[in-house]
């Protein structure tokens, strides 16, 4: 269904082009310009969004302003390939040296916290991957997860034979 959709309005667009092509080319440049910014303008409206990007990923935030500033300081094809490649970089380095995190609630109304501090039941744990499961960081992932439990055993005394790994 969604691939009629897609097909159905590239079709509709190229008729609107091939028809509508000339009969705008006799109206004049500043009205052609007001027909593109107004179609751009959810892109400017996007600049309201950065202030809520910036605290919770300053990656995806910096591969914002990197696809923005190429597109308009050289040229939309080339921002589009600079932005596309900077992205692919950005996911490499993610993927490569990921982070995790033991997440700990300090009360039952809070959210889970990255907090060193033991938790208020001692008999939960959990453990945030933050990159995709590949193949070059299973090794990360593993040794984060060994870590997480071998902290976990030397600071309590519950029996740890029944350890359950949950991934949501």
């Amino acid at each position: 269904m969604i691939i009629f959709a897609a097909i159905s309005s590239c079709l509709l667009l190229l008729a609107v082009i091939l028809v509508l092509a000339p009969l705008l080319n006799a109206l004049p440049m500043c009205i052609l310009t007001v027909i593109i910014v107004m179609s751009l303008r959810s892109m400017f409206q996007k600049f309201s969004e950065l202030p809520k990007i910036w605290p919770i990923s300053k990656i995806d935030f910096l591969i914002w302003i990197v696809a923005f500033v190429t597109t308009v300081a050289l040229d939309v094809m080339i921002g589009l390939i600079i932005s596309v490649l900077f992205a692919l970089m950005t996911l490499i380095f993610r993927s490569q040296w990921p982070r995790w995190e033991r997440l700990v609630q300090l009360s039952a109304s809070q959210p889970y916290f990255d907090n060193p501090k033991p938790a208020n039941n001692p008999n939960i744990r959990l453990f945030r991957f933050q990159s995709p499961l590949l193949f070059n960081n299973v090794e990360f992932f593993k040794l984060g997860i060994y870590n997480a439990i071998n902290d976990w055993k030397n600071k309590t005394d519950i029996n740890h034979h029944n350890i359950v790994v949950v991934n949501r």
